[in-house]
């Protein structure tokens, strides 16, 4: 789930759990957590309009378009997911500084997969202006890759914020991911946050609680719950199932907090536990 620097050098920087700056460059073709952790107001984005026969021919539904032509890209790498890498940009017309998630088309294999891209599109077209939700700036599709522009954030990796605590309270724990359930959306795109019904091509609504279940975890440890030397390893780790609640510190870890990551993190999609379920515990 990554990545900023505020918008502005005169405003302050953006904030994210406990008033950490937290990275932004989420989304299911990133590589970063961050979606579900900042604060913004609607701007005046690029939306995606509805799909366009003349334009049935690009996967955004609109005409090629050079990104270029609104945003300067720089080399700085601020995050890397399964599809797509998220690099710093420049706005030309104004100076200010975004996040740009380039999606090479050539990882756009299948038609689940440009689907799952259009998706991710509107998903952040339709939440940005909400509390918690990075900003959706644009998306802009050439003859490599579609771009998509959204609100850069500073602080790093969550994961990497979280193991520097080596672990938080359970109180504190519970905060955050109150947070992120809240938010329910599409956090991650990471491997290591992917619910297994992903990987086997057919899910729901039911993969966001899968992600918030991963963060509980290394909120509550601050170890990863599946991990491998590769991805291929992370993900047949992810299928396997297997949940370590034998090593330290889980043995001083309340019984109803295992409980709680133990239902956010079953295989079965129809069994895992609510949104609701989860904000009542």
């Amino acid at each position: 789930m990554g990545p900023g620097a505020s918008k502005n050098k005169s405003k302050p920087q953006k904030q994210g759990f406990g008033n950490r700056p937290v990275a932004a460059a989420g989304g299911a073709a990133g590589g970063g957590v961050a979606a579900a952790v900042v604060h913004n107001r609607r701007k005046h984005a690029t939306l995606v309009p509805p799909r366009n026969e003349k334009h049935d021919h690009t996967n955004t539904g609109k005409p090629l378009e050079d990104v270029r032509q609104h945003y300067t890209l720089h080399g700085k790498e601020l995050g890397r997911g399964q599809f797509g890498v998220t690099c710093l940009c420049t706005q030309n017309s104004t100076g200010l500084q975004y996040a740009c998630k380039s999606i090479s088309k050539r990882k756009l294999a299948s038609k689940a997969d440009k689907e799952d891209m259009r998706r991710e599109i509107q998903i952040m077209q339709h939440l940005s202006g909400q509390s918690n939700i990075v900003e959706f700036k644009g998306a802009y599709e050439d003859k490599h890759a579609v771009h998509v522009v959204m609100e850069l954030c500073a602080g790093g990796k969550l994961y990497d914020r979280i193991i520097a605590n080596e672990h938080y309270s359970e109180r504190a724990a519970a905060s955050i991911c109150r947070q992120i359930v809240k938010v329910y959306r599409d956090i991650v795109g990471s491997a290591y946050y992917v619910a297994p019904e992903v990987l086997r091509r057919s899910y729901g609504k039911e993969i966001d609680i899968w992600s918030a279940g991963v963060i509980l975890y290394i909120l509550l440890s601050g170890v990863l719950p599946f991990s491998a030397e590769t991805e291929k390893g992370i993900f047949d780790a992810i299928l396997q199932g297997h949940i370590d609640f034998e090593s330290h510190p889980w043995p001083s870890i309340s019984n109803s907090a295992k409980d709680l990551v133990c239902k956010m993190l079953i295989k079965e999609p129809k069994k895992r536990i609510k949104p609701a379920q989860v904000l009542g515990r």
